[in-house]
């Protein structure tokens, strides 16, 4: 997969991938001290720990994180419920098993993609994309702007630059907010259900205490994608080796360790969160 070190500067090489998101679970692990003595025997988890409700999410971030793509939200639903009184505040397609097919890619590539990419820069542009069967090989710049490599087989695990901690902690974060949203409503959490019994299906969300619907899920997948810092993509990209050597001293010398400094705030916010609430024993 050569790339060209003259046709493209480092800011306008891009990555593009696909992730399943389980937008209903939370942490799957929890503590006690050991000062809580029967406490320990008796903890039991929750149902909500293994909820496989899932949603696809696209990404695409260029190799200093200086750009990165409005994230892209793939549901089941046509038009869910919660989206009748305010649009989605990131873009939102709708596919039976929830995944992305070569439709969504051809809607995201038209539609997402290339009209960021017109408004970001009018230089070259290299797409790196791994091999997946829906990622349509008919899909081309109309303007030839834009040309898209294909990273070889088996590789893109260890070369895919989301895929080298771009994605998990993009996730991190979005379990973080789920479980401080959850936190802030246990205090008042029977009278916001009794208040949620009001309103139509599908309309509750985080705001009654209730597990969340799409447009929680958009929202807080566009805070967590703003949130993620160029030193940390580029991180990534310095960590996936798929960059022209010329390339990786421009594109990381402001990049760290991300393997040292990933995810530990997010870390530190969740263990305030979970301080702050009880648990009560039946």
């Amino acid at each position: 997969m050569p790339i060209a070190p003259l046709l493209y500067k480092p800011d306008c090489i891009f990555n593009m991938d696909e992730t399943a998101l389980f937008y209903k679970t939370i942490p799957n692990h929890s503590y006690l001290l050991s000062h809580e003595g029967d406490a320990r025997q008796k903890g039991r988890g929750s149902k909500q720990m293994s909820v496989k409700d899932r949603v696809t999410l696209i990404l695409c971030v260029n190799s200093t994180g200086s750009c990165k793509i409005d994230p892209v939200l793939i549901g089941t639903a046509k038009r869910p419920r919660c989206f009748q009184n305010s649009p989605p505040c990131i873009p939102y397609f709708d596919q039976k098993n929830a995944w992305n097919d070569r439709v969504c890619y051809d809607r995201w590539w038209n539609s997402v993609f290339l009209p960021q990419i017109r408004r970001w820069t009018k230089d070259n542009v290299a797409l790196l994309i791994d091999g997946f069967l829906g990622h349509d090989d008919t899909c081309s710049d109309p303007l030839g702007q834009v040309a898209v490599y294909k990273f070889p087989p088996n590789v893109t695990s260890v070369y895919q630059p989301l895929d080298q901690g771009v994605i998990s902690t993009l996730k991190a974060s979005y379990k973080a907010k789920l479980l401080a949203s959850l936190v802030d409503t246990a205090p008042n959490f029977e009278s916001l259900q009794c208040m949620s019994s009001q309103l139509p299906a599908g309309h509750a969300g985080l705001k009654y205490g209730c597990l969340p619907h799409m447009s929680n899920v958009a929202e807080i997948v566009k805070d967590s994608w703003k949130a993620l810092s160029p030193s940390v993509v580029a991180g990534c990209w310095k960590h996936a080796h798929c960059l022209p050597t010329a390339y990786e001293a421009e594109t990381t010398a402001d990049s760290h360790d991300y393997h040292k400094t990933m995810g530990k705030d997010t870390i530190q916010q969740m263990c305030d969160q979970l301080l702050t609430s009880s648990i009560r024993h039946s």
